[in-house]
């Protein structure tokens, strides 16, 4: 046999199997999302349109020490992306106003273990199941200055948290950064809002609203969210309002 007529055979080619490389961790996902949001200029006016809502409550002194915030709603920053951007930018309000991490109360029944664990480490106020009597969302807020922070919550999660501070001076000291609540009323029939969600209803066309600019980065993250107040002489003329029900 002549080795010019010879042909070799071809190597069998081997499947190249994905390398799996191995998930970063949550500190490092977070920490990944604040050094973004330090990145863009969207952050930095987002602190000062809250600074400056904050300044407007009659409580407020130029000491901001004393805010606390209730975080509702926040989602899983293990599984989403959103989530992680909203707790970031939750980790930079608190840095920019100097709000110590157990003066922030937080719950989401989605929170999986590893979020739970990471949030203990912040050492924020862990609201859990065992605590939830009565629910987060009605958790009476009797500190004040309080930040509302609810980002993409349900509509029954608004009313519940509303009907639960319904007084002049529970809703005059509140800022509520969270979606922008006339949006309801506009989208859904007034019939319906009467029966299911009448605190909203009734306070949400009363609301001074600042709309936050869209993050172009990740743009549902925030979108729809606005930094919302009432001042206490409108407070108190909402609140001495009967519902239909309660007629």
């Amino acid at each position: 046999m002549s080795f010019s007529t010879f042909t070799a055979s071809a190597p069998k080619r081997r499947k190249h199997r994905p390398i799996k490389h191995a998930r970063p961790s949550l500190d490092s996902l977070v920490s990944n999302a604040r050094q973004e949001l330090a990145q863009n200029d969207w952050s930095a006016g987002t602190k000062h349109l809250l600074q400056e809502a904050l300044k407007r409550l009659g409580s407020f002194t130029n000491d901001s020490t004393g805010v606390h915030i209730l975080c509702l709603g926040l989602g899983s920053p293990n599984a989403s992306v959103n989530a992680r951007m909203q707790l970031a930018l939750l980790l930079d309000i608190c840095d920019a106003l100097s709000i110590k991490p157990s003066q922030v109360s937080i719950y989401d029944p989605v929170f999986s273990e590893e979020d739970l664990e990471f949030l203990k480490r912040l050492e924020f106020d862990l609201l859990s199941e065992a605590s939830k009597v009565p629910a987060p969302e009605t958790h009476v807020i009797s500190t004040f200055p309080t930040i509302l922070y609810m980002p993409h919550c349900d509509r029954e999660v608004y009313e519940s948290v509303l009907r639960s501070n319904w007084t002049p001076r529970g809703l005059s000291e509140v800022i509520l950064l969270a979606n922008r609540l006339m949006d309801y009323v506009e989208n859904q029939p007034e019939r319906r809002l009467q029966a299911e969600s009448p605190h909203l209803l009734n306070l949400a066309p009363c609301l001074e609203c600042t709309l936050l600019p869209e993050f172009k980065p990740h743009s549902t993250a925030f979108n729809n969210l606005a930094i919302q107040r009432i001042p206490l002489p409108v407070a108190q003329d909402v609140c001495t309002r009967k519902f239909a029900q309660e007629a």
